[in-house]
């Protein structure tokens, strides 16, 4: 495929992309009207708010101690890597997903500490770290919601865990594999070998590490609290409270379905799963979903633009 058709092809994929977004916001917008949302909104507390803003922040903070961690350099500063994560909450905005925004940090840091391999591959073991804590917030969300026990057998427990232990095991034993057979192929003694060969170590010498993996996983399980800490916010800045047995069972669901590459930053697919599961389950009306979701997707905003900033002093100074 030529460079220009692959242009087109990919100014193509992303218009269609947005319409999608703007096709599933219009739906969601027939079956709620904008007023009441709009009413629902004016009625927001601005100290609750400012709460959720400083949550997504700890949360952010939270995250990026993890990807020190894993990126195993300790001259790293935690600072330095949230101004880069606070970047791709800004470019995640436009992007099909958390996937390719986490892509984007890593690129954007590995490029400017000229370790690009280790940035990716440390990016890869927060994911799976990620999958875990959302595991567990569901398991927490289960045990504190006795609705959701009723709901859920220990038969699909019992499958759903195996079937985690499954892709996280096999992960854990596909990666080293994978570049213990490019050190042995015959593009060893090529740069693709240099590069297999120092991501082979870094591989090993990360999954060896058990204290620096106990300590990441848990800050992968405080980082995702804080970010469902503040939906829970929101909720109470419009007068809606919930409980945080729903959430912690329900938003896990709506993050993975938001995960799907369909759609711009998510926009549509998230609201449309999130009304579905809180109408499904009596938690909050369709109103209360997306006034919570409007006003946060303000606070990505703020997030993008603190991003923005920091990315600006970052030029000058250099």
């Amino acid at each position: 495929m030529t460079k220009q058709k692959q242009t087109w092809k990919q100014r193509a994929t992303f218009l269609g992309k947005v319409a999608i977004s703007c096709g599933l916001v219009a739906w969601i917008l027939t079956k709620v009207p904008a007023t009441e949302i709009l009413a629902q909104m004016r009625t927001a507390s601005p100290l609750w708010i400012g709460f959720a803003l400083l949550s997504n922040y700890a949360s952010i903070a939270l995250f990026s101690w993890r990807w020190k961690l894993l990126l195993g350099q300790p001259n790293v500063r935690v600072r330095e890597l949230m101004g880069w994560s606070l970047v791709s909450v800004g470019a995640g905005m436009f992007l099909p997903s958390s996937v390719a925004a986490d892509g984007v940090k890593a690129v954007l840091y590995g490029q400017s500490s000229k370790n690009l391999g280790r940035s990716l591959l440390s990016t890869v073991f927060g994911k799976i770290f990620g999958i875990i804590a959302i595991v567990v917030h569901v398991l927490v969300g289960i045990a504190l919601w006795p609705e959701a026990r009723s709901l859920v057998s220990t038969s699909k427990l019992t499958w759903l865990l195996t079937a985690m232990a499954v892709v996280l095991i096999g992960s854990a034993l596909l990666l080293p594999a994978l570049l213990r057979q490019l050190r042995g192929s015959r593009f060893r003694h090529s740069a693709w070998g240099s590069r297999a060969e120092r991501a082979f170590h870094y591989a090993n010498e990360t999954r060896k590490d058990i204290p620096r993996l106990a300590m990441s996983l848990l800050l992968s399980i405080g980082g995702q609290t804080f970010g469902f800490l503040s939906v829970w916010l929101l909720f109470i800045a419009i007068h809606s409270p919930v409980a945080f047995g729903p959430l912690f069972a329900l938003l896990p669901v709506v993050a993975l379905g938001s995960l799907a590459p369909i759609s711009i930053g998510g926009i549509g697919v998230r609201e449309g799963v999130m009304i579905s599961l809180f109408l499904h389950f009596h938690i909050a009306t369709a109103q209360q979903c997306l006034a919570t979701s409007l006003i946060g997707y303000m606070i990505v905003g703020i997030l993008g633009l603190t991003g923005a900033v920091w990315w600006l002093l970052r030029k000058q100074a250099s």
